[in-house]
């Protein structure tokens, strides 16, 4: 489908990509990305329901290189999001992640509410590195482990008392590389 994939074929139903995303509280969930622009049609306006919580995908900005690294850039108030593994040979990334006001970064966990490190780190202008943020295999047409395979990174980073959801959307090559197709932060 993509020369830029190999064999990879891209579902469109952004369902697959966030099946294994931590669930919250909240009914609806708009979520704010800067998408892959050879896939961006398979998550720009798309919904997706998972335990109760409704994910609205919405590409604000693309990058045209596949396996680059992206960030959430100012589309949460609270936080940025630092997709630093654009390319990951395994199912494991690191996240950076900031403060984007004076409300400190608190805490920081993984899809599965591990907390990966708590604290107070207040500086708006350097992120900080946590991991591992472990990968997931989404449910869908190409079986895990195979070219064209969608997994998600979730989790959240607390500031100022304010759970700011995040999710990671990767696709594996024929290669065997996860390559980024979305870093999205919730609005």
């Amino acid at each position: 489908m993509f020369s830029s994939l190999g064999r990879c074929v891209v579902s469109a139903s952004v369902a697959t990509f966030v099946s294994s995303v931590t669930p919250s509280l909240a009914l609806a969930m708009d979520m704010q990305c800067r998408c892959y622009s050879g896939t961006k049609s398979a998550v720009d306006g798309k919904s997706s329901k998972v335990d109760g919580t409704t994910y609205n995908f919405k590409c604000k900005a693309t990058y045209s290189t596949l396996g680059s690294d992206t960030n959430t850039d100012d589309y949460n108030k609270y936080v940025k999001i630092y997709y630093s593994d654009g390319s990951s040979g395994d199912k494991s990334v690191a996240l950076k992640i900031r403060p984007r006001t004076s409300k400190c970064l608190e805490s920081v966990y993984d899809s599965n509410k591990k907390k990966l490190w708590g604290g107070a780190y207040c500086d708006t202008s350097d992120e900080k590195k946590f991991e591992p943020f472990p990968m997931k295999y989404s449910t869908g047409d190409t079986p895990d482990g195979t070219a064209g395979a969608q997994y998600t990174v979730g989790g959240a980073a607390v500031a100022g008392s304010i759970e700011n959801r995040l999710i990671g959307i990767y696709l594996l090559d024929s290669s065997g590389k996860y390559n980024i197709i979305a870093g999205c932060v919730e609005d």
